[in-house]
């Protein structure tokens, strides 16, 4: 048997999420597990979802969610740090930041 880098302790729970903060599927959350050698094993599955409005989605200015996370912003967006360093400033599919909108990015 493989090493397991979970230890199980009695009152503690794995949680697995399978999609990015940006809502697109995370590959990486695929899991398996052990098969249990003593005792029981306790499952608890808990599923979370959002309905889909119909109609026109509004834009992330328009919900209020294109904002500035720092007062550096503005100035860290004049230097240029939108385009030197995106994935900070801006995000990626695994890592959301809210300097969206000194960089114009929504």
């Amino acid at each position: 048997m493989g090493d397991n880098p979970l230890k199980p302790a009695k009152g503690s729970a794995v949680l697995f999420f399978n999609s990015r903060p940006s809502a697109s599927p995370d590959e990486r959350s695929m899991h398996t597990r052990c098969t249990v050698l003593e005792g029981k094993m306790w499952v608890a599955k808990s599923f979370y979802g959002r309905a889909i409005r119909s109609g026109t989605a509004q834009s992330e200015t328009e919900r209020g969610d294109c904002t500035d996370e720092d007062d550096k912003c503005r100035r860290w967006a004049a230097t240029g740090e939108c385009k030197k360093n995106p994935i900070f400033m801006i995000s990626s599919p695994d890592y959301y930041r809210t300097w969206r909108k000194s960089c114009n990015a929504c």
